[in-house]
């Protein structure tokens, strides 16, 4: 068993992936640093019109970021392995973290490239950027998300 010290190779993976998502939480604007307390009336008010993440309920957009691309908010494409995604398009979500080097393999918008979008705080796969170079949005995957925590 190849060992770090006294942690072996999955705890330090694990540490090293945690490392990597709270020093990206604090690049991410609106994800990191350290809040007040919020009465529950404060929180429901701020959670208005909120789209969050199904999985741990983190604020991943709004929905005044909604866009349409290609004349349609709502798309639903299948992935080259034949999986069906039904995605919403959004201007800004600054509760995802993008990952990974910009691809145009397969891209579902001509003309643009695409990265992972996960969950800044559970981690969890909710869609892609898409970017070129006059413009960027988000494609989230619709039953990824939920409205109003």
């Amino acid at each position: 068993m190849i060992t770090r010290g006294s942690v072996g190779l999955a705890g330090w993976a694990e540490e090293s992936r945690d490392f990597t998502l709270n020093f990206l939480r604090e690049m991410t604007p609106g994800t990191g640093g350290t809040t007040a307390e919020t009465s529950e009336p404060e929180k429901e008010e701020a959670n208005r019109g909120g789209i969050f993440c199904r999985r741990c309920g983190w604020r991943i957009t709004e929905e005044s970021s909604r866009i349409t691309i290609n004349g349609l908010h709502h798309h639903t494409f299948f992935n080259p392995a034949g999986l069906l995604f039904e995605l919403g398009c959004f201007r800004y979500a600054p509760g995802c973290l993008v990952h990974g080097e910009a691809s145009g393999d397969f891209s579902w918008f001509a003309g643009y490239l695409w990265r992972v979008a996960l969950c800044g705080q559970c981690s969890a796969h909710l869609g892609w950027r898409f970017e070129n170079q006059h413009a960027t949005f988000f494609s989230l995957i619709i039953p990824h998300l939920k409205e109003d925590s």
